[in-house]
């Protein structure tokens, strides 16, 4: 493959139990890096995803429809669910094995990454990690920004705040030129110039990389979601991070499916009896959405009582909420 960077597979199918399983079974078997998206509906799928920057959609018959072929993807595989079997597009019985599917899933993926032009990036593909709790006064911020400290310690870090009113200048030096608002346009509009309006918008805190966050609430609220899925595949494609720790709130259009698109997602929880109707009322929502790859992908984090906390960039490496971090990604590889 030209292409060193993930290909991205799209997976719809309304049965989310056996696409998750499918992604899982891709994900797993490629002999090259792979990013796995996931979706229910053709109209989801349609709203957020880029055609442009997918290697591959994948796509029961029961969701496949001409607008598929109108949106450009460069290759599409549908699963037959009926047995009638059609000339265009490609198509291979939804209930063969996993092997068979994955064939046919690897050997067009690799001949349409074959045929792009190359990535700028190199390495391991971007992991994505996120932070999310309905619970109120959790320390969120300040595990994720420790994590980003401690993660710092194996590859490239750089956090992203989601917050409709961050507290960033507690940890912010003040050297940056920009904002996410900056790199949303221009994932958007100039993806070659995005590396560089990366630099000039990225500030050092401590030994990652963080970007502030949208300057106001307004602001936040107008960007839809389908411009944080291209800001964040944009950081996968043109940068050479290994990490992005997404700091995510419900303010932002369409966080469930971005928490979809994470390798793991840390939720905290608290032991008072708000906090705990909160996460039960959040936990139920995933399960009636059927959100099945967030609830999987999901650690819960019970916090102890910290003596003392971070007071700026200085202190996220050591003390006892890093002591904490480390033992939870510890517990993570076990």
């Amino acid at each position: 493959m030209k292409n060193e960077s993930a290909a991205v597979i799209a997976i719809c199918d309304r049965e989310t139990e056996y696409a998750c399983h499918l992604g899982e079974y891709v994900k797993s078997g490629a002999s090259f890096p792979v990013r796995i998206r996931i979706f229910t509906g053709a109209e989801k799928l349609l709203s957020i995803l880029n055609p442009k920057e997918t290697a591959l959609l994948v796509i029961a018959e029961s969701e496949y429809d001409d607008r598929m072929e109108r949106a450009g993807f460069p290759a599409i595989l549908l699963l037959n669910e009926s047995g009638r079997f059609l000339d265009h597009p490609k198509n291979v019985s939804k209930y063969q094995s996993m092997d068979v599917l994955c064939g046919e899933i690897f050997s067009l993926c690799k001949k349409t990454c074959a045929e792009e032009a190359p990535s700028v990036h190199h390495g391991e593909p971007l992991q994505r990690i996120a932070f999310f709790t309905p619970c109120s006064r959790s320390l969120q911020t300040t595990l994720a920004l420790t994590l980003s400290e401690v993660l710092s310690e194996r590859g490239r870090v750089l956090y992203l705040n989601f917050e409709p009113f961050p507290a960033w200048s507690v940890f912010s030096p003040g050297t940056s030129q920009g904002s996410m608002r900056e790199l949303l346009f221009t994932s958007d509009t100039d993806r070659e110039k995005f590396a560089e309006r990366l630099t000039g918008a990225a500030e050092r805190i401590g030994s990652f990389d963080a970007v502030p966050p949208v300057p106001s609430f307004p602001e936040l609220r107008k960007v839809k979601a389908k411009q944080w899925v291209d800001l964040l595949d944009a950081l996968g494609t043109f940068t050479d991070y290994q990490y992005v720790i997404l700091d995510l709130t419900t303010a932002v259009d369409g966080f469930s499916d971005l928490l979809e698109t994470c390798s793991r997602i840390f939720t905290i929880t608290g032991e008072d009896s708000i906090s705990q109707a909160k996460l039960a009322a959040y936990q139920a929502l995933l399960k009636q959405e059927e959100r099945t790859k967030i609830i999987a992908q999901t650690a819960y984090l019970q916090l102890p009582l910290f003596q003392t906390l971070p007071k700026g960039a200085a202190d996220l490496g050591s003390g006892p909420v890093a002591a904490f971090v480390r033992r939870a990604l510890s517990d993570e590889r076990r």
